[in-house]
């Protein structure tokens, strides 16, 4: 009677390991992942945000390129977020095909923030300006475009929640708008130099890079 739970134990503990071993090579980058963005995570607002941010504002300017709607929103006052500013943000970052609208995850604009700190010092005559590819997605939207072959996430995109938005800033290559939101360490960031729009996407779920493997030495001085 005891062999057998014995036997079942050892290979609950070989399936746990074997999956601990693959998702470690996966999120380490042991191996090229492919473009389309890996399943995604809930994305939460209780992610520490780093203490630098810690300023009496954050402001940022977006400008979506497919409605050419601009807006420079102060997102954080007061020591917490504001809002109307947030609800301001959303709309810009709408589902322009559908016209429907999710409330964005502040946390996504941390990232943006991070990344325009972290540069404008390397940039000061640049006002950054982040121009919008794709903020919130409806899921028929995500669909069509899974349909049509586009690079889209298996099963739930960040997109559909609120919680990821594609980006370039002009006056600013990818490769340094990529390394600079990686080092953050603050969510997801996706690399697409290939695309039609050429664009950087980031999003506040869980820490990962993709399609290339990350390089940490390049976070070193930051």
């Amino acid at each position: 009677m005891s062999a057998k739970p014995a036997a079942l134990t050892r290979l609950k503990k070989t399936l746990r390991h074997s999956w601990i071993a693959v998702a470690g090579a996966f999120t380490l980058g042991a191996s090229p992942a492919p473009t389309t963005p890996p399943e995604n995570l809930q994305a939460t607002e209780q992610t520490a945000t780093p203490e630098a941010y810690q300023g009496p504002v954050r402001t940022l300017t977006l400008y979506n390129l497919h409605t050419e709607e601009r807006a420079t929103v102060t997102y954080w006052r007061n020591g917490q977020y504001d809002e109307a500013a947030l609800l301001q943000v959303s709309q810009l970052l709408r589902d322009h095909r559908r016209n429907e609208t999710q409330r964005v995850n502040p946390q996504t604009l941390d990232i943006l923030f991070g990344v325009k700190q972290k540069l404008s010092a390397q940039y000061p005559d640049n006002p950054f300006v982040f121009e919008i590819i794709s903020g919130y997605r409806a899921e028929e939207t995500t669909n069509d475009l899974r349909a049509r072959g586009d690079a889209v996430a298996r099963g739930t995109s960040q997109h559909q929640l609120g919680t990821a938005i594609d980006f370039r800033v002009e006056g600013v290559s990818l490769v340094e708008l990529r390394d600079t939101a990686w080092c953050l360490q603050l969510g997801g960031v996706g690399y697409y130099p290939e695309e039609h729009n050429r664009f950087i996407h980031v999003d506040s779920a869980r820490v990962r890079f993709w399609p290339a493997s990350p390089r940490p030495w390049r976070c070193m001085g930051s």
